[in-house]
């Protein structure tokens, strides 16, 4: 018996040896060979031991790692003046603890016997000694960062990533004077560039992170700032306050060369561990975050692009090709309907000049959004406020027959019936049933769906009262103007318009304009019989 443990505690004793990293082996260590390490596995085994010896290892790993390594590592962050330098030191020195590890971790995985003791329990439910290695190493050191570590991680990822943007960006023509004097990738004078040494220490440090296993949690944070940060300026920069140019496919192609083929340099060279995975969903995140970017920058300028349109249609669809990518939609009613209300409600603002921005905004945003429903929720105080305007019925009507208004001309001439909402339900709505599509989650369904997709300009105004008799009484008070201030019987104009005007709201409805053109019309004529027959009597005397 007493051999027995004899033999046990010498097994032990070799395998513990074998197993400590080179600097923690005492003076009285014993310096093992393959073969003896393996019997010594052997003994422990036969006496059902074997499942202790992970066991063992990774407790006296997560000591060292708390009790010594941890503290070592942070104390670097302390005492050293230069930040580059307090983070290449700290990451070298838990490079040579890790390469201390790797042989013994190396040799436990190879032994077979140890294997068949293995639990996933002991392993932190991970499928390799090497990963739970990098478990207990991102949970001991890294599972919460102290704020200045993270920022100087953050500022070396940042000053790499404008040497990168530098050295990858050709240089201006109009830039050249300056840059001879000064690299605006390190910021430095030319004669003392650093662009080198900077891209030399930043791929050294992911090298080391990436053989440690922990690059991604190191790096994560700090590269995706950058990233958005860089996203964020180089949108502004590039698209704000142009809105006849399209720049999606500009921004897309931006994300492409420069910012994932930082990110490739970081995760992809010559690397132990694959992060093609990673890129992959930084590609998708990251473009989600592009448009939702963009998106922002365009809703704030919202107000101007619309009362551009249509020289401003390319902004419009990058916008709605953004809105189908991204969940900003509620941001955007809620946006452009203040914007309209500081803008546009308030008794500084002509009738007509809301009315035209009203128009505006109903032919963008009906490119903008087919279905209506931005339209309805954004217009709504618009035209409960030129329902309260004594003018505004007289401001439809003088534009729709005034040469000078050309929009709603159009839009006359086009000689649609109107589509009121108390018409209901439309028979030409069954015509179009395998094109029908639901309202979006966001719509009024207090609204008929018919009335948020009609496009028909003249049938949202006159939809502003709801009634089109208004408008006829309305039309019936201006041609009475017309015709006793015009002093003559040129009535042609204002028989086209009434033609046109009886497409839209019906014969019965304009019978007494028919009857007013037509007594206009027989005094003409009578005028003229009267003037022939002075002429002949005259003529005769």
């Amino acid at each position: 018996m007493a051999a027995n443990v004899e033999l046990v505690n010498r097994a032990w004793t070799v395998l513990t040896d074998t197993l400590t990293p080179g600097e923690k082996k005492t003076s009285q260590a014993y310096i093992s060979s393959e073969v003896e390490f393996q019997n010594a596995v052997e003994i422990l085994c036969k006496q059902d031991l074997g499942h202790i010896i992970e066991e063992w290892f990774l407790d006296t790993l997560q000591e060292d790692l708390r009790q010594k390594v941890g503290p070592q590592f942070w104390n670097y962050f302390s005492i050293q003046p230069s930040e580059t330098d307090q983070l290449l030191e700290a990451v070298e020195y838990l490079h040579k603890v890790t390469m201390d590890y790797l042989p013994c971790i190396q040799r436990l995985e190879s032994t077979t016997q140890i294997k068949r003791w293995r639990k996933s329990s002991t392993l932190f439910n991970t499928s390799s000694l090497t990963e739970a290695f990098i478990l207990l190493m991102k949970s001991t050191l890294f599972s919460i960062f102290p704020r200045t570590f993270q920022e100087i991680v953050n500022k070396f990822y940042s000053d790499a990533f404008k040497v990168f943007h530098h050295t990858t960006t050709e240089p201006d023509q109009d830039s050249e004077d300056d840059e001879e004097t000064s690299c605006k990738g390190c910021e430095q004078p030319s004669e003392t560039c650093l662009c080198q040494h900077i891209m030399l220490n930043f791929h050294n440090l992911n090298r080391k992170l990436d053989d440690i296993g922990i690059l991604e949690r190191v790096s994560g944070t700090a590269v995706t700032n950058i990233v958005h940060e860089r996203i964020k300026t180089y949108v502004e920069n590039s698209c704000k306050g142009n809105f006849e140019t399209s720049y999606i496919d500009i921004l897309e192609t931006w994300l492409d060369t420069k910012v994932l083929g930082w990110l490739h340099l970081v995760y992809s060279g010559n690397r132990t561990h694959i992060y093609s995975d990673c890129i992959d969903g930084f590609k998708g995140r990251l473009l989600h975050f592009l448009y939702e970017s963009f998106a922002n920058i365009q809703i704030e300028q919202l107000f101007n692009i619309i009362i551009e349109f249509p020289e401003s249609e390319p902004a419009i669809l990058d916008l709605k090709m953004c809105l189908e990518k991204t969940d900003v939609r509620t941001q955007l009613v809620t946006s452009l309907k203040s914007a309209l209300e500081t803008r546009l409600l308030h008794p500084g603002v002509n009738t007509s000049d809301i009315l035209t921005a009203y128009i505006a905004a109903i032919r963008a945003l009906r490119v903008l959004d087919p279905a209506g429903v931005i339209l309805e929720l954004v217009c709504h105080p618009v035209r409960k406020y030129l329902r309260s305007r004594d003018d505004t019925v007289r401001c439809i009507v003088s534009n729709l027959t005034d040469d000078g208004s050309n929009e709603l001309l159009d839009e006359l001439i086009k000689g649609q019936p109107l589509l009121l909402d108390e018409t209901g339900h439309s028979d030409n709505e069954d015509e179009d049933w395998e094109k029908w599509m639901p309202d979006p989650v966001d719509a009024d369904p207090s609204t008929t769906s018919k009335s948020k997709r009609a496009s028909d300009i003249i049938s949202m105004l006159v939809n502003i009262y709801g009634s089109k008799e208004l408008f006829v009484n309305e039309y019936r008070t201006l041609l009475a103007d017309r015709i006793l201030t015009q002093f003559n019987y040129e009535i042609e104009k204002e028989i086209r318009y009434l033609e046109l005007l009886k497409l839209r709201f019906g014969e019965t409805q304009l019978h007494f304009c028919e009857v007013m053109l037509k007594d206009v019309a027989d005094s003409k004529r009578l005028n003229t019989r009267v003037t022939e027959a002075r002429n002949k009597s005259g003529e005769r005397g």
